[in-house]
């Protein structure tokens, strides 16, 4: 694994920003199942 430190911080901020997608995709699920709750 490199060490490099530019390396390391662009990896950390892809991370947190899928990190971020993933959130507000299952806040998104969870708004729609809420929203059709009780309905066929």
């Amino acid at each position: 694994m490199d060490d490099d430190p530019a390396d390391r911080e662009e990896t950390r901020a892809l991370r947190m920003a899928e990190l971020d997608r993933m959130n507000r995709m299952g806040n998104n699920v969870i708004m729609l199942a809420k929203a059709t709750a009780g309905t066929s």
